[in-house]
């Protein structure tokens, strides 16, 4: 298994630990395993694209650590919209963004904001049902990520979370 899998499957699992009325901190902690299983879906997508091959694990591992929560928010703030951006109309030659690339941008940011309210937000109440939904957002992200991984699109989206601030200028 891979990290993002076991991260997904961790998720589910915190979320629901307690039977009748679930602890706050398993809550948080599934809500963040929930993102977190989205962005090392993606950082492995990438470093894989990058550096391919059994022989370039530690390659992987050493550029993963370059990719930022930032820089993943920002660039997925870019494709969350339908349509394309000018600095990547000339590579793609295409006036919208797959839905399903969309949909993937849209589940980074809003999975994001709720890991920062489940790590940060004391004031915040998770109940099972909304985080339910929130693993159930990040399972679709997967499965909209593995019809489009082999796109241009998704290959243009990874290569500028190494990227970000170069490529959007």
């Amino acid at each position: 298994m891979t990290l993002h899998v076991d991260l997904l499957e961790q998720a589910f699992h915190l979320a629901m630990r307690e039977r009748k009325k679930p602890r706050q901190a398993s809550l948080r902690r599934s809500v963040s395993a929930s993102y977190y299983a989205l962005f090392h879906l993606l950082i492995d997508a990438a470093v894989k694209r990058a550096f391919p091959g059994k022989d370039r694990s530690v390659l992987r591992n050493y550029l993963a650590r370059t990719i930022s929560h930032s820089h993943i928010k920002n660039l997925a703030q870019d494709f969350s919209k339908a349509s394309v951006s000018e600095n990547l109309y000339p590579v793609l030659n295409i006036n919208t963004i797959d839905e399903r690339l969309v949909s993937v941008a849209k589940a980074v940011i809003k999975l994001q904001i709720a890991r920062h309210d489940a790590d940060y937000n004391l004031n915040k109440k998770f109940v099972r049902n909304k985080v339910i939904d929130y693993i159930n957002i990040t399972k679709k992200a997967f499965d909209d990520w593995k019809q489009i991984d082999k796109t241009i699109e998704a290959d243009i989206f990874l290569f500028r979370m190494f990227n970000y601030k170069v490529l959007r200028k």
